[in-house]
């Protein structure tokens, strides 16, 4: 009985030592995203932002020598995105019956890295991501975004973003 006891002290006392050595790196809270599109469909889009800070933090969950961390009191570091550009840009050719449209969704993001109260870092970033649909009939699709082309977008300007900040 003795001997169980023991073991139960030696794992409760040693796993919380075992969770807070395995967090090594700096921390770093990722502040709401600040949607400042001024043109488009985009402009003042709430859930947008909320996507974005969402990918931003999935890409820091990712990378090993970072610790996301919940209350910005608490962190090292701090980061902060700004949307500055959202929308689509179409280019459409044709000879007689042969038609090419070109859909480049293009997104441009600024950075901003601090430590503590200082601002440490600011960057930009762009990004493009192209549909290219060829047919023999003219299908007008209006200029809509495509979710597949606007996601991969964001996604790569985002990791490109951060490896400018960090």
């Amino acid at each position: 009985m003795r001997l169980i006891k023991n073991i139960i002290f030696s794992v409760l006392f040693l796993c919380p030592f075992l969770s807070v050595t395995a967090q090594t790196g700096p921390s770093i809270f990722v502040e709401p995203v600040i949607n400042n599109i001024r043109v488009g469909t985009f402009v003042g889009n709430k859930n947008l932002a909320f996507g974005v800070k969402n990918i931003v933090q999935e890409i820091i969950n990712e990378q090993d020598s970072l610790v996301l961390i919940g209350v910005k009191e608490k962190a090292e570091y701090s980061i902060q995105v700004e949307l500055i550009f959202f929308d689509i840009v179409n280019t459409k050719s044709g000879i007689a019956v042969f038609h090419q449209d070109k859909s480049t969704t293009v997104i441009r993001m600024k950075g901003v890295l601090y430590k503590g109260d200082k601002k440490i870092k600011t960057e930009f970033a762009e990004g493009k991501s192209t549909e290219i649909s060829t047919s023999t009939i003219i299908i007008d699709e209006g200029g809509k975004f495509n979710q597949e082309s606007a996601s991969s977008a964001i996604k790569k300007t985002t990791i490109n973003l951060l490896d400018k900040l960090l």
